[in-house]
């Protein structure tokens, strides 16, 4: 009896330190899984400060979405797991504030060797492509300054984005352009056939046809698909900040996600459409 009692007590020890032992190896088990997606859940709650600035249907605190440019790096950046919050400010104090790394950088900027000092970089946010709008039922052709002779040109008083060769042209009267003192007038005059062609940024006209006209009389314009001059914008973080280096090939990333999956297309698509109004 004693030998049995003794082997019970030992049977049950035994099981007891069996148990002991996988509860300790599931537990282990469960803290290496919490380990592994640690960073992942780190990741999406990784938050970058941006300044912004007003430049409809680009950027506008105003906007849908803060504008079309907005909407692309905050997309881009949610699909690598970063959130990005904006802080709105005239676009000398937004980029002094990214420059000194008080907040992580600033959308929207031309590439210039005295930027790239402080800065890093990103691929292009996006081109803003200089177009000639026109009504669709007066096309026109054009490859050089030359063929626009003969035809009457809108444009818009201390706009010097023009580029140089119109400019020259405009200049010399080669071209013949009649200045107004707002782009609107200039797309009221287009719409009555009192100029031909007008030139401007292609998201900011339609953004402004939208926002001024009817959908009958913005459905009678249209833009040619040759640029008379384009630029690009980027992102810029600043190299003062912590992390901007990593930040830059991550916004990278996501931006060529959004390009393969034909995301990126279809917000030119909605500017174009309108969707970038007033909240």
């Amino acid at each position: 009896m004693q030998f049995l009692k003794t082997k019970e007590n030992h049977i049950f020890k035994t099981t007891k330190l069996k148990n002991k032992i996988i509860m300790i190896l599931y537990l282990r088990n469960i803290v290496l899984s919490l380990l592994v997606l640690l960073p992942i859940t780190h990741g999406y709650s990784q938050e970058l400060r941006l300044t912004n600035g007003e430049w409809p249907p680009y950027m506008s605190e105003k906007l849908r979405d803060s504008g079309l440019a907005s909407h692309i790096v905050s997309s881009a950046f949610k699909l690598e797991g970063v959130d990005v919050k904006y802080g709105w400010y005239k676009w000398k104090r937004a980029f002094v504030f990214a420059q000194s790394g008080e907040w992580g950088g600033t959308v929207g900027w031309i590439k210039t060797p005295e930027r790239e000092v402080d800065f890093y970089y990103s691929d292009p946010i996006f081109s803003a492509e200089m177009v000639f709008f026109h009504l669709k039922d007066k096309p026109f052709k054009w490859d050089s300054i030359a063929d626009l002779t003969g035809l009457t040109i809108g444009g818009t008083i201390g706009y010097v984005d023009y580029g140089k060769e119109f400019l020259a042209a405009e200049k010399d009267k080669s071209i013949n352009v009649y200045r107004l003192t707002t782009d609107v007038k200039n797309f009221a005059k287009l719409l009555r056939g009192r100029v031909d062609i007008f030139p401007l940024t292609k998201e900011v006209g339609y953004n402004l046809l939208h926002n001024n006209f009817s959908n009958e009389e913005t459905s009678l314009i249209t833009n040619h698909d040759k640029a008379l001059d384009a630029f690009e914008y980027h992102l810029i973080l600043s190299k003062k900040a912590e992390g901007s280096k990593d930040l830059i090939e991550k916004f990278n990333r996501g931006l060529r996600t959004m390009k393969q999956s034909g995301e990126y297309d279809n917000f030119f698509r909605n500017a174009k459409n309108g969707f970038y109004t007033l909240k």
